[in-house]
């Protein structure tokens, strides 16, 4: 019913819609104008290709296929992108976060929702988060081209609660095996009482925590062994390769894998003040493997940023390992290490510390706490060859120092 709605709000919506007046730019830079409630005409005929190495978003991409570019403002609502009517077998992709090789694809569509404009056309529906700029996207199926027709629909629904894009930033995290022995919290940690083959809780970090350069406080813990931020999905049991535009994005794939814990199996997490925030799955079954039995655990560590995977006992052996940005175009995948027999990987950002300060933006801003004086911490700006010295050795924190 909820798709008819929407169907029907669309029709209505293009038979009012205003036309602009020129085609589609030939790249994401010239992208051309085009408001919500607006459509346009033209042709993808002899467009300049569009070599794209994006990953998969909704549908693939066909290397070197034609392309013509728009760009609007979001509102706030579920907006569609329609092509029907196009002469050709069409595809579309929609992006945010500017046109560099770190924009984001937000939804991609081969073929219609439905029927009512013929599954060689293509239509898709998305959030939006008012003010920001998408950029559309207009292509063809095997770098087909020809005549298209693009409207851009205000379906009047509102978008997901607090649907914030967060644009991905290049962060090159390193990958190191550790030592560190699993550190049991089943005794000690908050139940978070997940009871259900498929279902997530959100919980606080009790710190703030950097991760792909994008300070967060909160996280979301998924039954199927992932964390994800933001608005992210946590019942996705069918593990992916990591990185992947699919949903979840933004994640750290623990042992991902389709666990239930409906009758058997515990998820705590314990915040040991200040600087260590860890989850634990405890004992959880693989779906509908008897016996199955399955302990693992992530540990946030305040100041270096690095995120510690640590291994009990587990007995599936289909699993990805890993972490991923929040638009699945950059991560990194460690299956690999604990297939090999590591029980404890560690994942890094450089420094584990992003908080320029200085003049030039070359320093680092961190919160130091003197000895002695450990309730009135303060803020230093200091080198970056100083850093890990003031975390390591003082137990300093990085950016400013908490207010209060």
């Amino acid at each position: 019913m909820k798709l008819f709605m929407n169907i029907v709000v669309s029709l209505l919506a293009i038979s009012s819609i205003n036309m602009v007046d020129s085609a589609g730019g030939d790249t994401c830079d010239n992208a051309v104008v085009i408001q919500i409630g607006e459509s346009d005409s033209g042709s993808t005929l002899g467009s300049p290709p569009e070599t794209t190495t994006s990953p998969f978003c909704g549908t693939s991409y066909d290397i070197e296929t034609s392309v013509t570019w728009y760009q609007f403002v979001g509102n706030g609502n579920v907006i569609e992108v329609s092509l029907c009517g196009s002469s050709f077998d069409t595809k579309i992709h929609v992006f945010s976060c500017g046109c560099d090789e770190q924009r984001a694809c937000v939804a991609g569509n081969d073929q219609s929702l439905d029927d009512s404009c013929g599954f060689s056309s293509s239509r898709v529906q998305f959030d939006t988060d008012s003010g920001r700029t998408f950029f559309i996207m207009v292509h063809g199926y095997e770098n087909s081209s020809g005549d298209y027709n693009l409207s851009i629909v205000d379906t009047q629904e509102a978008s997901f609660p607090n649907t914030t894009i967060v644009c991905p930033r290049r962060v090159d995290y390193s990958t190191e095996l550790c030592s560190n022995s699993f550190s049991d919290i089943s005794g000690t940690g908050t139940n978070l009482e997940i009871r259900d083959d498929e279902a997530g809780v959100i919980v606080d970090i009790g710190f703030s925590f950097l991760f792909y350069g994008v300070e967060r406080n909160r996280v979301g813990v998924s039954s199927n062994g992932y964390m994800a931020f933001g608005p992210q999905r946590l019942t996705v049991f069918s593990e992916t390769p990591i990185p992947d535009v699919s949903a979840p994005n933004d994640m750290i794939a623990v042992l991902w894998n389709d666990f239930d814990l409906t009758s058997s199996g515990d998820v705590y997490y314990q915040l040991d003040s200040p600087a260590r925030f860890t989850v634990q799955w405890n004992e959880i079954p693989e779906v509908d493997v008897v016996g199955s039995s399955n302990t693992f655990q992530a540990i946030f560590l305040m100041g270096t940023n690095c995120i510690e995977l640590r291994y009990g006992s587990f007995d599936t052996n289909d699993y990805v390992i890993g972490i991923e940005d929040s638009a699945g175009s950059q991560g990194i995948d460690a299956t690999s290490e604990v297939q090999n027999g590591a029980t404890c990987v560690r994942l890094c950002p450089p420094l584990g510390c992003d908080y320029p300060c200085g003049k030039n933006g070359d320093k680092v801003k961190v919160c130091h706490y003197p000895p002695g004086k450990q309730g009135k911490p303060k803020e230093l700006c200091i080198g970056r060859d100083a850093v890990m010295v003031h975390l390591e050795n003082h137990n300093d924190q990085c950016g400013p120092c908490p207010s209060g």
